[in-house]
């Protein structure tokens, strides 16, 4: 096989790698969140409920949120499964969340519930567990990193930094 024909053949592979790496980093997701920040398991005392884990079908492919979806979830839990469903490249914001939770049982609030996820995101992402990928949208750290983004040199009176 020359090189010719095996780049033609890695090419079309590349759609069913790229599903094969999206469902893998969703199976990570879902281990990580079983574990503590040493990888270790977490141990079930029976004080907190154990989320429910259903499959997600296709690769890629969203899912209907069902009716019982986050219930006996706390709300971080809730968010890592949301954004586990949604999957990696489509960051989500917190009203979306928010009425996600609403549709999935766990709040009947929107308004509470928007205000519980913006609290949450700020807890999870000083822990390492999320990250803002751009304003208002966010994704799970594992997805795109922990690095954080250089800081912009605070300059006095207000001026634009040097470029």
């Amino acid at each position: 096989m020359g090189l010719e024909d095996w780049k033609a053949d890695m090419v079309g592979r590349l759609p069913t790698l790229r599903a094969e790496y999206e469902r893998l980093g969703k199976l990570i997701a879902v281990v990580e969140s079983l574990t503590d920040d040493a990888g270790e398991p977490v141990e079930d005392d029976g004080a907190t409920p154990t989320p429910r884990r259903r499959s997600v079908s296709g690769a890629g492919t969203a899912r209907a949120i069902g009716p019982d979806e986050f219930v006996g979830m706390s709300t971080s839990q809730a968010v890592k499964a949301f954004l586990t469903l949604k999957g990696k490249g489509s960051p989500q914001g917190p009203r979306d969340m928010a009425k996600a939770m609403v549709t999935g049982g766990r709040d009947s609030d929107e308004d509470k519930a928007y205000a519980n996820v913006t609290s949450v995101l700020k807890r999870m992402n000083k822990n390492g567990e999320v990250k803002q990928v751009r304003r208002g949208q966010w994704g799970l750290a594992s997805w795109y990193g922990t690095s954080a983004p250089p800081k912009k040199p605070n300059r006095p009176n207000g001026e634009p930094p040097e470029d």
